[in-house]
């Protein structure tokens, strides 16, 4: 009788080691204040010209547009160094995975005022641990 008591004291209690999720960090500051500014403008310009309007909303599309093929080239470019990462720590060309997460991370910290903090921070680590062991490889 211990036995089923002590089974259903186990599977009424709360996981202990439940996996935590984090919140997906956005990697590129967001291209809404400039794209409402030009919605703002068109909205005014309606009034006096109907080209303004068209030509400010052509603009915002064309700022979101931008913002989202570099977020999406960020992206990628991300999945790549950390499996070029992998790929190293497995021993497979290690020396040409450092050098290309070290010369990739090095083009992305040459603007670093598209990213945002979270991004920047992981770029830098990522470039810091590509020269350590590029250098000794």
């Amino acid at each position: 009788m211990s036995q089923t008591a002590s089974m259903n004291e186990a599977s009424t209690q709360p996981t202990q080691n439940r996996v935590q999720t984090t919140e997906a960090q956005p990697l590129i500051k967001s291209a809404t204040p400039i794209a409402l500014a030009l919605v703002a403008v068109a909205a005014v310009g309606f009034f006096f010209s109907h080209t303004i309007a068209v030509v400010a909303l052509l603009g915002a599309a064309l700022v979101i547009a931008v913002r989202a093929s570099f977020a999406h080239h960020v992206a990628n470019d991300f999945a790549d160094m950390y499996r070029a990462r992998a790929l190293h720590a497995q021993g497979k060309q290690p020396k040409d995975h450092a050098e290309f997460v070290y010369l990739r991370s090095s083009e992305m910290l040459a603007r670093p005022q598209l990213l945002t903090g979270y991004a920047l921070a992981q770029v830098q680590e990522l470039n810091a641990w590509a020269k350590v062991e590029f250098e000794h490889a």
